[in-house]
């Protein structure tokens, strides 16, 4: 759509603004990185190609008259001019210079006084080249002096040390100069890696240690009274629950370990007088050897037994062993009982609390230290080193860290080996602690004004996330299977509906999730498609940027049937422009209701900007009651994510193995609910039939719902959840026709709002001198900045850098679920998921770049304009990159 074209006017919005938002802010201020700026030398470099320029016009110029002098001259002289008269077209000056004497005394004198000019413009011209190179070695030289300070900046060498102690103590020792003499190509890597860090620190407000501060506030955030003196950030620490859950697995593999343990009841299980049964696991030939299903048991013996002891729902090991050991006479027999029920998930043994309790490493030291064996005793000394790790981390400085975390990774290969289990996978190990940084002052780009006049733009683009979500097709593909397996059944045992999925092969389970098999996917497909294709032909690019209406969005959306939008969507977004009225632009969606601010409620505690009894997880909890009564937390977090998630309503369904939650919430359980089949809307919910009302869940967590089981999977399927990875220009650009990597696309404007930024895509192949680049060679990256330029590409952007299967992978545009976390560890690499920022013109981040594009075959670099820019930073702008995550909700 033109800018200038009319349009009907727009539809008063119904969507509204959570009143909490959260901010991420990078600590590290822009202008610490002053250092690292090459503006001086390239300003140099810019007139020394002006110079060039001149030179070659003069040299054409030139060589045109030293033509015209041809046939006047000797027939002699006539051979050696046209050699003189090529040297000066080519511009070689030297041998230009060494054939003048035979020449020059059969010139003319302006021809004459034409090429002396142009040996002076070549002689200015080659010292200001080499004033050039040397201003520009000397700015190497000042960036590597600078790198000592730059380390020891409090954003910096303490979360450089929480990735990996091996790269801090090497940054370290060459910062310090301790280390000596290096290789070049060690050299460059540890340079590399600080000026990486340097720059995410500044610019990339992604949370991790002290590189990034998050806050909250209320949404009607007034206008600042005055400026605090003095930041305020405050640490905390906590160990990977991922890592604590292991060493617990860990405690009940060893000698009196188990009996320290309480059993937990299966929360699914249903029981009559013939019978039990539950989601549960058996044996099979897979791969993994067990897989899920729902097991039934004949009552009596040892079932009896087991379901009289655990009559609460609980009961020690020691007391459901004593109970067995009536019936099978001995120990030995009892505990072989128990670990056969422990297989097939009847039962669960684990510290006795739930995992989502701030205080869960603290409570299970608490279990340890009871253990009467040296084993129980040795893997208490452990987790007393990691809990040290865990209370001391934040106050300590880089020289106690180091330390600390030497300690936790010595304690974890102990722990290994006392309890004979493999060590956890090093994304685990490597990370043992988190640290958060929070802060109850104020955000310095935060817009209110900006924002409101936002929504429609926004309600717009949550209807197009909406459509491009994933999980549409997955909830008719579900649907599609519901109908054909139950026919026109209404409600259905949640335990029987899954027992019918299960029955399913994996690649048959995945046909149902992708919604292969549903016709009703296959249209809504075909009409998002449409709706796509309808939105591409009304775009006319004009000086790179696309502009349409919320109103024309939100029309070629309607198109699509059976699109459901959940009530609430948050959105990831910045400021750009600065004051008065900045631009809102979107970085991408998120889950909404709540559920992406639940981790960082466990340790906000207040804002400036708020009365001093506001916490983020009392604003939201109040929100939820009042926006969306009836939302029901699932007590159990799985997929890519080793965070705390804690509860968010007064409602859990207890999921089957995890504790359960508070005692004060209303507890759900599985064996009593129903899958409600809406035939009418081709959807399912979750159905409680004694109080004949839906079960509202909340959204799942909102990591991805990888290598999970496939109760996990159903319920996900059951809540309102957004997993979009936000791309709508690739989305559309596909519709169009495009095939392959997502090619270059404009700047997309949704009235105001920047809903997509422009880019280019480069195949790593087109890009010239990628292996010298990598190798500071200063002449490539001349030719790689002319290259650049010629190819209109910007100076600063966020690159990424990817191979197709990887953009495919990450993007859902795959046609079979990753069920192995080795399906994920090349993935790791962060330039691959996370755009890192590049500034064409500074070596060291070139150099990262092409060492990037180098690293495997077919990649492309996807090049993302940088707004807001790098100039918005400093003086009355904010010192650092913010982001906001902005929730809007229908009530």
């Amino acid at each position: 759509m033109r800018s200038d074209e009319p349009s009907r006017p727009p539809a008063e919005s119904t969507a509204r603004v959570s009143p909490y938002v959260l901010f991420r802010r990078s600590r590290l201020p822009l202008a610490e990185l002053e250092d690292l700026r090459f503006d001086e030398a390239w300003a140099r470099i810019d007139e020394s190609r002006r110079l060039q320029e001149d030179c070659a016009q003069r040299a054409a110029e030139v060589s045109d008259r030293l033509a015209a002098c041809v046939p006047q001259v000797d027939q002699a002289v006539r051979a050696e001019l046209v050699r003189l008269r090529r040297d000066v077209y080519n511009q070689r000056a030297d041998p230009a210079a060494r054939r003048m004497d035979v020449v020059q005394p059969h010139l003319d004198a302006d021809t004459l006084a034409g090429v002396r000019e142009w040996f002076d413009l070549v002689r200015r011209t080659r010292r200001h080249e080499e004033a050039s190179r040397s201003l520009f070695d000397d700015r190497m030289r000042s960036a590597r002096a600078g790198f000592a300070r730059l380390f020891e900046h409090d954003s910096m060498a303490r979360s450089i040390q929480l990735s990996g102690d091996q790269l801090y103590e090497s940054l370290r020792r060459y910062t310090s100069g301790e280390m000596g003499s290096v290789k070049p190509s060690r050299l460059r890597v540890l340079e590399s890696s600080l000026v990486n860090f340097a720059y995410r620190a500044a610019l990339k407000p992604s949370p991790f240690g002290r590189f990034t501060e998050v806050g909250a506030f209320p949404t009607d955030l007034p206008e600042a009274g005055h400026a605090v003196s003095e930041p305020r950030t405050y640490s905390t620490s906590t160990l990977n629950r991922v890592l604590v859950n292991w060493l617990s697995t860990g405690l009940r593999r060893v000698e009196g370990g188990i009996d320290l343990c309480q059993v937990l009841l299966n929360s699914s299980l249903r029981v009559d007088d013939k019978m039990i049964e539950f989601v549960g696991l058996v044996a099979d030939t897979s791969e993994h050897g067990l897989s899920e299903t729902v097991v039934r048991l004949k009552r009596g013996g040892v079932v009896d037994r087991v379901l009289a002891v655990m009559d609460g729902g609980t009961a020690s090991v020691p007391e459901v062993l004593a109970a067995l050991t009536e019936l099978t006479g001995n120990d030995e027999a009892s505990r072989k009982a128990l670990r056969t029920l422990m297989r097939i998930e009847l039962l669960y043994v684990s510290p006795g609390f739930d995992e989502q309790d701030p205080a869960y490493s603290e409570r299970l030291a608490g279990v340890l230290r009871a253990g009467t064996t040296r084993a129980v005793s040795v893997l208490s000394g452990h987790l007393d080193t990691l809990r040290e790790l865990e209370t001391t981390l934040s106050d300590a400085p880089a020289e106690k860290r180091g330390p600390l975390l030497r300690a936790a990774a010595q304690a974890i290969t102990d722990i290994a080996e006392v309890c004979e289990m493999e060590s956890p996978p090093a994304e685990i190990s490597r990370a043992p602690v988190y640290e958060d940084l929070w802060t109850p002052d104020r955000p310095a780009t935060w817009s209110r004004d900006a924002v409101a006049a936002s929504v429609p733009a926004l309600e717009g683009l949550w209807r197009l996330s909406s459509m491009l979500d994933y999980g549409q097709t997955k909830r008719l593909g579900v649907y599609h299977f519901a109908a054909t397996t139950f026919g026109d059944r209404e409600t259905v045992p949640l335990l029987t509906f899954f027992e019918k999925l299960v029955q399913l092969s994996e690649a048959e389970q995945d046909a149902v999730f992708w919604g292969h098999a549903s016709s009703a996917a296959g249209t809504f497909v075909a009409q998002r498609e449409q709706a796509l294709r309808d939105l591409g032909e009304q775009f006319v690019p004009e000086d790179g940027v696309v502009r349409i209406t919320p109103e024309a969005l939100k029309d070629a959306c309607a198109g699509v049937d059976d699109c459901v939008d959940p009530d609430s969507i948050t959105f990831r977004v910045q400021f750009a422009g600065g004051a008065p009225a900045p631009d809102v632009v979107v970085n991408g969606v998120l889950t909404g209701y709540g559920v992406y601010f639940s981790r960082f409620s466990s340790f906000i505690e207040g804002s400036s900007a708020a009365p001093e009894d506001w916490t983020l997880r009392s604003a939201v909890r109040e929100h939820l009651r009042k926006a969306f009564p009836g939302q029901v937390d699932l007590n159990m977090v799985a997929g890519l994510n080793f965070n705390l998630h804690p509860p968010l309503t007064d409602r859990t369904l207890n999921y089957p193995g995890t504790w359960p939650t508070a005692p004060e919430l209303k507890a759900y359980s599985l064996d009593k609910l129903m899958i409600r089949i809406d035939h009418a809307h081709r959807g399912l919910c979750l159905w409680d039939p004694e109080l004949d009302e839906p079960v509202n869940l909340t959204p799942m967590n909102f990591m991805l719902p990888i290598v999970v089981p496939v109760l996990y999977n159903l319920l996900e399927v059951l809540s309102p959840t957004i997993r979009y990875n936000y791309a709508p220009m690739d989305d559309i650009g596909r519709a169009m026709g495009h095939r392959g990597y997502p090619g270059s696309s404009p700047r997309l404007m949704v009235g105001d709002v920047v809903a997509s930024r422009r880019t280019w895509t480069v195949p790593a192949r087109d890009i010239p001198g990628l292996s010298e680049l990598s190798k500071d060679s200063y002449p490539a990256l001349l030719r790689f900045d002319q290259w650049r330029r010629e190819q209109g590409l910007p100076q600063h952007a966020f690159v990424l850098t990817q191979r197709l299967d990887e953009y495919n992978l990450l993007s859902g545009l795959v046609e079979e679920i990753p069920r192995d976390w080795s399906d994920f560890r090349h993935l790791t690499r962060a330039s691959v998921h996370k755009p890192m920022y590049v500034d064409f013109r500074n070596p060291y981040l070139v150099r990262s770049f092409a060492k990037s594009a180098l690293t495997r075959d077919d990649v492309y670099a996807s090049i993302r304009e940088c707004i807001p820019a790098p100039d918005e930073y400093g003086g009355p702008g904010p010192a650092a990159a913010e982001e906001f995550f902005v929730e809007l909700y229908r009530d």
